[in-house]
């Protein structure tokens, strides 16, 4: 198992019940249910500023021009 931290933090009552009967059904740990959302959590953050960054950089003219050289270089190698 990876290292692991101890920490506190309060939830609501009807929210940690689900999450109880979610672990128990599915036949793991409360805590293995609390780390695959925060981690499903953590990749929809990535991707939301992934997406983000690619939006400001299509409206770059100058990452466009780049981009359009880099293709066009990339048909030139394959013209080959």
């Amino acid at each position: 198992m990876p290292n692991t931290v101890v920490f506190t933090s309060t939830i609501s009552p009807d929210l940690i019940n689900w999450v109880g009967f979610y672990a128990e059904k599915r036949g793991i740990t409360r805590r293995k249910v609390l780390e695959d959302a925060l981690t499903n959590f953590q990749k929809q953050i990535q991707k939301k500023a992934l997406r983000e960054s690619f939006q400001k950089a299509a409206k770059d003219l100058e990452i466009r021009k780049m981009a359009d050289w880099g293709l066009e270089d990339y048909n030139k190698q394959m013209d080959k």
